[in-house]
Formats: C-alpha cells, sequence, structure tokens
C-alpha cells in the first residue's frame, strides 16, 4: 500500500508516458505536468487516477503548485516520465517512516542513453531527490539505497526535443519573473556548462556519445537564454 501520489514532468512523446504510466499504475494518485502541451487526453480520461495538467496557460511555477495542492497525500515522487521505475525501489519507499516533513528522499539515476550506460559525467545521472513531502523549507537529504532506472526512447531527435522544450517553459518562466538575463550571461553560462560537464565531470570517458549528449544540453542552454535575451530587447 503506497503511501504517496506522484508529480511527473513530460517533455516527450505519447509512447515515452505510455511507459511511465504502465509502470506507476499501482499508485492511485498521479499529475502529469505535461510540457509539451500535446497529450491526448482522451485515452486517460476514464483513468481517475491520472490528473494532467498543462503548461500553456501557466508558468512552470505556476503549474508545480497546482499539482501540489491537488495530490492526495502529504508525500509525493517527484519524477521524469523517462524514467522506469523498479519494485525493488518502491518497496523500499514503502518501508520508510514518513513522518518528518523536512525529509527528502535521494535516488540514483542510471542513466542509458543510446543504449549505453552513462557511467561518468553528472548529467541525468546521479543523485536527485525523488521523494518530497509539498510542504517546502529546508530538507534533510537522505540516500536511498536502491537506483532509478533513466531512460529515454530512441530516435535521438525525441531526446533533443525533450530538452528543447524543457529549456522553452524555464526559458518563460524567466521572462515572467523578469530575470537579468544579458548577453554575457547568454555567451557564458552555456560555455560554462560544457567545460563543467565534459571535463571537470568526466562527461568525455563516455565517448562519442557522451559528447552527443553534453551537446544537446549545451545548446539546449543556448536556446533558452536566447529566447530570455530576445524577449528582453523585444527581438522575439
Amino acid at each position: 500500500m503506497t503511501n504517496f501520489s506522484i508529480i511527473a514532468y513530460h517533455y516527450t512523446n505519447q509512447e515515452t508516458l505510455l511507459r511511465f504510466i504502465d509502470t506507476v499504475k499501482f499508485i492511485e494518485d498521479i499529475i502529469i505536468i505535461d510540457g509539451t502541451n500535446c497529450i491526448d487526453k482522451s485515452i486517460f480520461q476514464n483513468i481517475s487516477s491520472i490528473n494532467i495538467i498543462s503548461i500553456e496557460a501557466n508558468t512552470l511555477s505556476e503549474v508545480e503548485l497546482i499539482a501540489k495542492n491537488n495530490i492526495k497525500n502529504d508525500w509525493f515522487l517527484s519524477l521524469n516520465t523517462n524514467f522506469i521505475i523498479n519494485q525493488e525501489l518502491i518497496t523500499e519507499i514503502n518501508t520508510l517512516d514518513l513522518i518528518n516533513p523536512q525529509n527528502t528522499y535521494l535516488a540514483k539515476r542510471e542513466f542509458e542513453f543510446l543504449g549505453k550506460n552513462m557511467k561518468y559525467g553528472s548529467i541525468e545521472n546521479g543523485y536527485f531527490s525523488i521523494l518530497k513531502h509539498k510542504k517546502d523549507g529546508k530538507k534533510n537529504k537522505i540516500k536511498l539505497k536502491k537506483n532509478i532506472l533513466n531512460k529515454p526512447l530512441d530516435p535521438i531527435d525525441l531526446y533533443n526535443n525533450s530538452i528543447s522544450l524543457k529549456m522553452k517553459a524555464e526559458s518563460n518562466e524567466l521572462i515572467i519573473s523578469k530575470n537579468n538575463t544579458n548577453f554575457i550571461k547568454f555567451l557564458f553560462y552555456p560555455f560554462a556548462f560544457l567545460m563543467y560537464n565534459y571535463f571537470i565531470k568526466g562527461g568525455f570517458l563516455n565517448g562519442k556519445k557522451g559528447f552527443i549528449l553534453v551537446y544537446f544540453h549545451t545548446f539546449g542552454l543556448i536556446k533558452k537564454y536566447l529566447f530570455v535575451w530576445l524577449n528582453k530587447n523585444n527581438l522575439n
């Protein structure tokens, strides 16, 4: 018996979403934040456990707040629809004593990209906050023993497009908050990201696919800050 809900972010295609739903269908309260604004909601209209919220009419932070205010449990899993949850992880979570709302539980991602396990670097792998209380505030970080698989579906352009959709949503957030993004940030942040993740964090050790991964995310950042800079200068 689970005592948590799910809030999942979706930036890919319907096939990815259906695969995700199949792995978490035993959970009675699932909210999908639709970053594509293209989900065919008719497929899920008779499934009471699934609620889909589009980002289109709101900022990302507004949608996240709506989601947290509408979950049925105080605790929720924060996921991406690329993730595949195994039963061992669910079993471990169900053994937790979820009393202290200041706790947040971290799970290690095993990232599989183009059929290869990305063992090095920090993009899409490493620990992330998977189980949270809906009350905001300072959190005590506790690592879980079991891992979660982060496995985007092929083809490669689908993954690249998902990054673009996510960066577009984040750029809209910066625009609405009137973030002071200038041309120097537009040039420096992506370059610093590339240097840090490819060289310092060891992304180059993943070979050709490691370079493609860093390139996709770096170019996504360029588009993110370009959107903001163009909007700020009324050039969009």
